[in-house]
């Protein structure tokens, strides 16, 4: 069973080791590694935010499994997924997804959810297609050929 909480000022470490995990890096569309300044300013502009919310996940022990995080970007909203590496494979990034999405949408309103995917990061593509999101159209960002997913608030 997992569950999720919402991130605190506690977890800047946490995230900021999930957030320069090599395969994290790899993809992303900024694969440079992120400095710990870089981190906190970005960390508290999240804690701030009156749109933006970063889930953390933990199993039945409270060990960290993840973050699922869903931000405003120039008017849309976005969501983006990071797994432990020891627990990738698990089958939980799709119930991460949805549970952060099905939250996010009872407390925001917002209409949709955007996801940018890399075609080399087919594992995460099946995530979001497991978890409800839906073919929108290939989109070239930063020269990475992506995937565009979208999930529809249907309440």
């Amino acid at each position: 069973m997992i569950q999720f909480r919402y991130a605190s000022q506690d977890d800047i470490h946490l995230l900021f080791r999930w957030a320069n995990d090599e395969l994290v890096r790899e993809n992303s569309f900024n694969t440079d590694a992120i400095n710990i300044k870089e981190h906190t300013l970005w960390f508290e502009a999240i804690l701030n935010s009156k749109t933006d919310l970063i889930y953390i996940f933990t199993n039945e022990n409270l060990d960290p499994i993840g973050n699922v995080r869903i931000y405003n970007s120039n008017d849309e909203i976005i969501i983006g997924i990071a797994i432990d590496q020891n627990f990738r494979g698990r089958s939980f990034g799709a119930i991460m997804l949805t549970l952060a999405t099905k939250d996010y949408f009872k407390q925001k309103k917002n209409k949709q959810i955007s996801a940018y995917i890399k075609k080399t990061n087919l594992p995460s593509l099946n995530i979001f297609l497991k978890a409800g999101f839906k073919f929108e159209k290939n989109i070239s960002i930063h020269g990475n050929e992506c995937v565009k997913t979208v999930l529809v608030n249907e309440d």
